[in-house]
């Protein structure tokens, strides 16, 4: 599941934010979710570095 909202205000973004944590522990609680909130200009990067942390190393094995 992907979800986009924009054109929030910075205290419409953090309650949704807390809304959507809060369904997802109620719904879905042994599920993983991952978030990025920040500017237009910051999110591509805060997505790379939200979905990088959920990637396992690799190794040289």
């Amino acid at each position: 599941m992907w979800l986009k909202f924009d054109g929030l205000t910075e205290k419409e973004a953090n309650e949704l934010l807390k809304k959507a944590i809060d369904a997802k522990t109620e719904v879905a609680p042994n599920s993983r979710g991952t978030f990025a909130k920040g500017s237009r200009r910051e999110l591509p990067n805060k997505i790379n570095e939200a979905l990088a942390l959920q990637r396992p190393k690799k190794t040289d094995d």
